[in-house]
């Protein structure tokens, strides 16, 4: 796959944020040379499984001058992403990695992205409830997990992003009674196919109906040892 590729799938991106684009998964991919940032060291590879894969949410859900929390951003996937294709939005990207946290910081720099901050921590330490109009979680967790880490972070009305493969479907039903004690009920699903048969993603929005309960989120041994 090429950037031009991307421009023409995504055709709400601006050439100037093709390009950003195209600069920062090369900035992932030269650091990853010497720091462990993702197992991709290919850039069209690269292109459709973190750049291409982390702008199909944005087809099925606004963005602009919405604030967001992106929990274990890694490398900055998907919340540098979220930054660089829509610049009316707020981010900010949730890591207890290290290095991964300064790359992330190098990068925003380079890239003059200015709307993103880095908080190097875990998501379930942070003081924010109800800050949010969308929280993401790319394959971070379990979704029981990343559903109480997200719910308390988020508005009444806001949407929690679920991003997970070929079996989000079965995952999302598994949990289904989970997302209700939470104040959270499904909007949406959407199944995209990746180029070249990259693999099925499963996007599902959750929305908050109401307030999560205070006691949420545990502790993460808690979330482990006594899942919801």
């Amino acid at each position: 796959m090429e950037l031009a590729h991307i421009a023409t799938r995504f055709d709400f991106l601006k050439e100037g944020q093709v390009s950003r684009l195209g600069e920062f998964l090369q900035l992932v991919l030269e650091k990853n040379k010497v720091t462990n940032l993702t197992a991709i060291e290919d850039f069209s590879e690269g292109l459709i499984k973190h750049i291409y894969d982390c702008l199909i949410p944005m087809e099925h859900l606004c963005f602009k001058d919405k604030r967001v929390f992106d929990i274990g951003s890694g490398a900055g996937f998907p919340g540098l992403v979220f930054a660089i294709a829509e610049p009316s939005s707020e981010i900010t990207l949730c890591e207890s990695n290290g290095k991964k946290v300064a790359f992330m910081k190098e990068a925003i720099q380079k890239l003059d992205i200015k709307n993103a901050i880095v908080l190097n921590s875990r998501a379930e330490e942070v003081r924010m409830k109800g800050s949010f109009d969308i929280v993401s979680g790319r394959a971070v967790a379990a979704l029981n997990i990343m559903l109480e880490l997200s719910a308390p972070l988020l508005k009444i009305g806001g949407t929690f992003l679920s991003m997970r493969g070929r079996e989000g479907e079965n995952e999302d039903k598994a949990a289904t009674s989970v997302a209700k004690k939470l104040g959270l009920a499904i909007g949406g699903r959407f199944l995209e196919e990746l180029p070249e048969e990259k693999g099925t993603r499963t996007i599902t929005l959750y929305k908050k109906e109401k307030a999560t309960p205070e006691k949420y989120p545990r502790p993460y041994a808690k979330m482990l040892s006594k899942p919801l």
